[in-house]
């Protein structure tokens, strides 16, 4: 069985409403079945639940504030039928990752080289968020 590990409320948050903006990927390219991907929303949010009674007992009314504030998010984003995937990038660029769904311009040089969440850029522009990297 794999080890649970503490993390913090802001990532019980983050994977809890990610789930919305999954969602909607498969919905827009018809990959969704509703059923399947709520047994995997509910294992997802049990294991957070577990997570928290298991290893941090202490941090046990914020964390579940956190999943429960996530779910809610994620249920904004499943609703909107107007989010789009990012559109795929050209065939002749090469992506570097990038520093991420954070707004760029917001961070230090320091935060901006730790954050690394895999979003693509092309040359020194962010092609998720169009902030420019300045490393």
């Amino acid at each position: 069985m794999r080890q649970l590990n503490s993390t913090s409320d802001m990532t019980r948050y983050y994977i809890t409403r990610n789930r919305g903006y999954i969602a909607r990927y498969f919905q827009v390219h018809g990959d969704y079945n509703p059923v399947l991907f709520g047994v995997g929303t509910a294992l997802t949010f049990a294991k957070e639940i577990i997570r928290l009674i298991l290893v941090d007992r202490a941090h046990f009314s914020s964390g579940l504030s956190r999943l429960i504030k996530g779910w809610k998010d994620a249920r904004l984003i499943y609703k909107d039928a107007t989010w789009r995937p990012q559109p795929p990038l050209e065939e002749d660029s090469e992506p570097t990752v990038c520093v991420g769904f954070f707004v760029a311009s917001m961070l230090n040089k320091s935060e901006r080289r730790r954050a690394n969440c895999g979003a693509f850029v092309k040359g020194d522009e962010c092609l998720l968020t169009k902030n420019r990297i300045i490393f």
